[in-house]
């Protein structure tokens, strides 16, 4: 499921910095229209159960310090509802529009956090090591390639994706260290939570197909339209298939 189409893409590394800005969150908006009429999208999701099990990467322990297993301990777990992701693509030409956006992919107790971000296509994914160690980041997904080197603590990377699709990544310095990235065309995506719901705010009215996808499941879309000021609740649970 999950590679079962092949994307061209241009890939631009551009290049490495030490920063002493805190980076608060995955997702900041770097541009705002306050006055856009707008509304909000929520749901809940089921995964079919082949999606559902969790996957265990093993460790070479010859490979890997105790001091290393002992951080993993203590990354934050995912599960796969977490690693599910919901867009909407609009079908009105006015709301094709591109949101500059700050998407935080931190390695951080020899994990990636989260496992999965998200970015519209143009927007850079800031790839940042938390840990006092060294990491790496590199893709060999088809027409994704690419590979940033060692990077130290506190070292800040953008990678700039520019074709939709979707990436996985891992850190060459620690085989069990993986992520997902995925570009889209919208500004308008999420994730889904721990109890399978999802909400997308500050969504423009108008019409929209809504998509899911997880790297085993997906859900082909549905047609939807937002009205400002009010809550679009998807009553049906969307089943993924």
């Amino acid at each position: 499921m999950f590679f079962k189409s092949v994307f061209i893409i241009s890939v631009i590394i551009v290049f490495s910095f030490r920063s002493e800005t805190i980076l608060e969150s995955t997702y900041v908006d770097l541009e705002v229209n306050s006055n856009q009429q707008t509304g909000k999208v929520t749901g809940k999701i089921s995964l079919p159960e082949r999606a559902t099990r969790v996957v265990v990467r093993r460790r070479r322990s010859r490979s890997y310090r105790r001091n290393t297993i002992e951080l993993s301990e203590k990354a934050r777990q995912y599960t796969p509802y977490e690693k599910t992701m919901i867009y909407l693509e609009p079908l009105d030409e006015k709301n094709n529009v591109f949101i500059p956006k700050r998407v935080v992919l931190e390695q951080e107790n020899v994990s990636f956090q989260p496992a999965h971000v998200i970015a519209q296509s143009g927007n850079d994914i800031l790839v940042v090591n938390k840990d006092e160690i060294f990491h790496n980041v590199f893709s060999t997904t088809e027409g994704y390639r690419f590979n940033i080197g060692k990077k130290r603590k506190d070292e800040i990377v953008p990678i700039k994706l520019t074709k939709t699709g979707h990436v996985q990544v891992f850190c060459d310095i620690h085989a069990f260290m993986s992520a997902i990235i995925s570009i889209v065309e919208t500004p308008y995506y999420t994730l889904v939570d721990n109890d399978q719901n999802f909400v997308i705010e500050n969504v423009p009215e108008g019409r929209y197909r809504l998509i899911g996808w997880n790297d085993r499941a997906e859900f082909t879309g549905a047609i939807i339209e937002v009205r400002s000021n009010t809550a679009t609740n998807l009553t049906n649970i969307i089943r993924f298939q």
